[in-house]
This record gives structure tokens, sequence and C-alpha cells, in this order.
């Protein structure tokens, strides 16, 4: 082979990788993104029960017990501004539910109030 079939392969090969490492990264990032919407998911799952239960399991509710359920309702506001949109709309009822039941118990919440 002269030197210009050997110029020619490395450019073959150069373009094959180039694509390659291009479609990696593109793969890499959609994969860390679905995984970052999953965490934030999965969080929120946790977390709204927890502030369910805190909400029906408190008759008269200390000012400490009050500023935990706000703190908690931010941080679940903060984990549905990081969902897509199809998984943060099953999420807005009973987020908004939660809410209206800790308005009627006499906490005061808006987001970012904290």
């Amino acid at each position: 082979m002269d030197g210009l079939g050997i110029f020619i392969w490395i450019l073959i090969i150069g373009g094959v990788v180039s694509v390659a490492g291009a479609v990696f990264w593109v793969i890499f990032f959609v994969w860390l993104a679905k995984s970052a919407f999953r965490q934030a998911e999965n969080q929120l799952s946790q977390l709204l029960p927890q502030i369910d239960q805190m909400l029906k399991a408190s008759g008269q509710m200390s000012p400490q017990q009050k500023a935990q359920i706000a703190q908690m309702l931010t941080q679940a506001n903060t984990h549905m501004s990081q969902l897509d949109d199809i998984s943060r709309q099953r999420y807005e009822l009973r987020v908004g539910d939660l809410m209206g039941t800790a308005a009627s118990a006499g906490i005061d919440w808006t987001p970012g109030s904290f």
C-alpha cells in the first residue's frame, strides 16, 4: 500500500471513530438525564407519603412541625421541577391536595416562601 491508501484508511477509521464517539456521548447524556428524572421521581414518591402521614397524624401541630411540613412541601416542589412533563403531571394533583390539607391545618405555604 502506498502512502495515499494508508491516508485514506486513516481518514475512514477516524471518521467512524468520531461518529461512534458522538453517538456514545448523546446516548450517555440521554441516560444521565433519564436517571436524574428517575431519581427525582423516586425522592418525590418517598416524600409525599411522609408529608401526608405528618398532616394526618397531628392534631395540634407545634410551630416546629409546621415549619418541617412547609420545608418538606418546598422539597416536593423542587423535586417536581426536576421531573419531565409526563411525570410531573402525575404528581401535580397529589401535591396540590397535600397543599390544601396543609392549608386547612394552618400551614401557610407558597412555592418559594422558604
